[in-house]
């Protein structure tokens, strides 16, 4: 279970006409339930990062023309999040870095080139051959 206060930004004393507020979630985050102070537009975005497996979820946040009072309002979202997500990260970047290894493991294997590594067969009838002429010279 997480919340997350968020406190809305402008300058002090100005009108902003177009607010757009971009909040990312953490990977797994799930139950997103997003309170605004406003009548406001606030929609669900799902991203995907390098190294994400299940993805984040981006909330946008539209408002306008918003007085300077408004600015000392605050934002609050809540979502539910399983820590067995906290090992998701580490495991992708484990598995990614485990199959550069075996990748380069197997590329460092292999033969490059354009020789035969096939060996000759052998002649064996005619190595016979010379030993029983070399025997016979010696008798």
């Amino acid at each position: 279970e997480g919340e997350l206060t968020v406190a809305m930004a402008n300058a002090q004393n100005t009108v902003v006409r177009a607010y757009e507020l971009r909040v990312t979630l953490p990977e797994g985050a799930r139950d997103i339930d997003v309170k605004l102070p406003f009548a406001g537009q606030a929609l669900l975005q799902p991203t995907k990062y390098y190294f994400d497996s299940v993805g984040r979820t981006v909330i946008v946040i539209k408002h306008e023309n918003i007085a300077p009072a408004m600015s000392s309002r605050h934002i609050l979202v809540s979502y539910s999040y399983a820590p067995l997500t906290l090992w998701m990260k580490p495991a992708v970047v484990a598995a990614a870095l485990f199959m550069v290894f075996m990748l380069a493991s197997t590329a460092s294997r292999m033969q490059y080139g354009l020789t035969s590594s096939a060996k000759k067969p052998s002649n064996t009838a005619s190595k016979a051959a010379k030993k029983q002429a070399a025997a016979g010279k010696a008798d």
